[in-house]
């Protein structure tokens, strides 16, 4: 959580019953609940409130959290939430007409995989938390998609983290992205759910 919140330049998220609270404020999303397991805590969040624009993430499966949930808060989606023990630098291959690299200062890096025109084709970040690389936002357009962009964004941001003594990464991906991050040596930890609360 507190990559997510750096990587997304948000405040630190706040401890609450069981989980924590980190104020988003985009016009999407106000504010998102995270708790590590689908316990009490859960359920007593439920009952007690349903803010709109507001989700809640649990480290659980959806079998594992709805029956925690109070009416109105309902699933949304199950993510994959995915590790990679150890950092391995490598060089990050890109087609001829591409080129990537990294930028960033302090704990939040960035990577792009641009053309030869200039054009940024890819990209992603990574937050640095004590030894964990939290790895964000990994995106290629469409226009430039099977042509090993993400791979090589990743590893790059891959280098750069280990870099700065990083040991081991973290990430949520989404079901095409866990496919891929497998390749790359990662593997899945756990579900990671979200729950909504609909508003009339």
């Amino acid at each position: 959580m507190r990559g997510w919140a750096l990587s997304r330049g948000k405040p630190s998220p706040e401890a609450i019953d069981g989980g924590w609270r980190v104020q988003v404020d985009e016009p999407e999303q106000i504010a998102r609940y995270v708790f590590p397991s689908a316990d009490e805590s859960v359920r007593r969040l439920t009952e007690s409130t349903s803010p709109a624009l507001t989700p809640i993430k649990v480290c659980a499966s959806p079998d594992a959290v709805a029956p925690r949930l109070a009416s109105p808060w309902v699933i949304d989606r199950t993510s994959p939430m995915m590790t990679k023990p150890a950092l391995a630098m490598a060089d990050a291959m890109v087609a001829a007409d591409y080129s990537v690299a990294s930028t960033g200062a302090g704990a939040v890096l960035i990577a792009f995989a641009m053309t030869n025109a200039g054009d940024i084709a890819a990209g992603g970040r990574v937050a640095l938390i004590e030894d964990v690389a939290v790895f964000d936002q990994i995106w290629t357009h469409e226009a430039h998609r099977r042509r090993g962009l993400a791979s090589a964004v990743m590893q790059t941001l891959e280098n750069a983290a280990a870099a700065r003594s990083a040991q081991r990464a973290i990430l949520v991906a989404t079901d095409a992205g866990c496919a891929l991050y497998k390749t790359l040596g990662w593997r899945v930890y756990a579900p990671y759910t979200t729950a909504i609360a609909p508003q009339a």
